[in-house]
């Protein structure tokens, strides 16, 4: 849980990162080198408990080494995921060490410090003791200048080195760029411009993460579920798509991050998966709230959510499919056509536009972060704008339920489309309604979400092998096994449909 505190004004870092591909570390330095620049050694000791109760809270200390000196720096998480707490504070070395003392109470008096206290507990009482131990370095040369645009002042960095834990190393090459003063809108700007003409990728990966992941055996990341909305009750209808959209955009973020920088875990293509659809449902169904958003946004997601769709379909679907007709005693031999011409997930989110979009979204959201707060009227004009959306959604599907095995097959896909928008926006909508009745009303479509979704998977698999029956000595046998079990897939959806619309609705009395 990140700690929170607001009576105590304290510093805080606004910081974007890219990585940055080894064919383009030329192109950033000899940008970077058009102006005047400066060039540093950083050597970076970081430290934590031995059952590393900071990082568990996203928390980090270090002593570095800057040129000659040496700077001890705490950072925290804030409630804004964009911006942590940072303090620093110059430290010397005493004779006969090679670096400083450790010492916590360098950090009291500031919102960093407090955090600190509140995970370390009895553990930051005799600072100078083994309570806190080192547990990687980072080594890296930094190479940056700072540059005013529009009014804001940012930090250009590019730091190449390597992390140390271990016995083991992982190197680094990443392109920082951090608002010193003015414009979060305006530094967005500025790293979308130098992320699209040089080829970078957006990171969310501190130096402080990839170093403990190192520490741990260099295991991967977790994949980021669904994050918690958390819309204030008494928002207005703009601050209602922004807390939305940014809530989305976090589990998009996250995950796209990951599958950028390696992560091969099929859950994180899946949870980005479930994030752009979020987005999109957002994008689509709350439109009318707030600032317009741009149309271009939803198309560029719906063309990556297509493409991890269809890496979906190869890597687990058809694979799963073929598994069970072998189990019933068939053959299946050969790859789908189709396999070779799928694009990578970390092709994908690496695209330059897929990039941009993100970083529009992000500054649409930055830019509009002040909405105010209104009464209950407004509160009651929201809510009821929120109705005429989900009663849209639900009236189509409760007239589609009794009729889905007559539907064409592209209606039964839109039916699949529709109960997913219906679950999002009624999650988006729980915090202005009764949680529980909420709750009830998405268990009755949980079933039916399941069974089209299955049919879905065997639609899939069907098309699959249509395009490799040629080397299918038993397709007729096959082609009537997946006649059974769509058959099956098409009544359980009918059933479970029809059983969904007739359940109560929350936003009724």
């Amino acid at each position: 849980m990140k700690y929170h505190v607001s009576e105590v004004p304290s510093p805080t870092e606004v910081e974007l990162k890219f990585v940055v591909p080894p064919s383009k570390r030329g192109a950033i330095s000899r940008a970077l080198r058009s102006s005047p620049c400066r060039t540093q050694r950083l050597q970076s000791i970081y430290y934590d408990t031995a059952d590393d109760r900071l990082e568990a809270q996203g928390q980090s200390v270090r002593l570095r080494k800057e040129g000659r000196g040496w700077v001890q720096t705490a950072k925290a998480p804030t409630d804004d995921p964009f911006c942590r707490l940072e303090h620093n504070v110059s430290v010397v070395v005493s004779r006969g060490r090679s670096s400083p003392e450790l010492d916590l109470a360098l950090h009291d008096g500031t919102l960093v410090g407090a955090a600190l206290r509140a995970t370390l507990g009895d553990a930051s009482q005799g600072l100078n003791d083994a309570a806190l131990v080192e547990r990687f370095r980072v080594n890296v040369s930094r190479m940056a200048r700072t540059e005013s645009a529009r009014g804001t002042l940012i930090e250009l960095a590019l730091d190449t080195g390597v992390i140390l834990a271990g016995g083991q190393s992982i190197p680094i090459c990443e392109f920082e760029m951090e608002m010193k003063a003015g414009s979060e809108v305006e530094l967005i700007r500025q790293a979308t411009t130098w992320s699209s003409e040089n080829g970078l990728y957006f990171s969310t990966l501190s130096k402080s993460e990839q170093g403990f992941r190192l520490a741990h055996g260099g295991s991967e990341g977790r994949p980021v579920t669904a994050i918690d909305a958390a819309v204030k009750l008494n928002v207005d209808a703009a601050g209602f798509l922004v807390a939305t959209l940014a809530n989305c955009l976090r589990q998009v973020l996250e995950n796209a991050s990951e599958i950028a920088t390696g992560a091969s875990d099929e859950e994180f293509v899946h949870q980005l998966r479930v994030g752009l659809r979020q987005i999109r449902t957002a994008l689509r169904e709350l439109r009318g709230l707030g600032p317009e958003a741009e149309p271009a946004w939803e198309r560029s997601f719906a063309r990556a959510a297509r493409e991890l769709g269809a890496h979906r379909d190869a890597v687990t679907v058809v694979p799963a499919i073929r598994a069970a007709m072998i189990a019933a005693g068939l053959k299946w031999d050969g790859e789908p056509k189709s396999a070779s011409l799928i694009r990578s997930p970390q092709s994908v989110v690496r695209d330059a536009e897929f990039q941009q979009t993100m970083l529009a979204i992000l500054a649409f959201c930055r830019s509009q972060s002040d909405q105010g707060m209104q009464d209950r009227r407004a509160r009651r004009a929201l809510r009821a704008k929120l109705v005429r959306a989900i009663e849209a959604l639900h009236r189509k599907l409760v007239r589609d339920a009794p009729l889905f095995s007559s539907l064409s097959l592209a209606h039964q896909h839109r039916v699949r489309k529709l109960v997913k928008r219906l679950r999002y926006l009624s999650e988006f909508t729980a915090p202005l309604f009764d949680a529980e009745r909420v709750k009830r009303y998405l268990d009755s479509w949980r079933g039916a979400q399941e069974a089209l979704g299955e049919y879905n998977d065997y639609r899939v698999g069907l098309a699959a092998f249509s395009a490799d029956l040629q080397v299918e000595s038993r397709a007729k046998s096959a082609l009537r096994w997946f006649a059974l079990r769509l058959r099956d897939c098409v009544k359980r959806c009918e059933r479970t449909l029809h059983k969904a619309a007739k359940a109560p609705v929350f936003w009724k009395e």
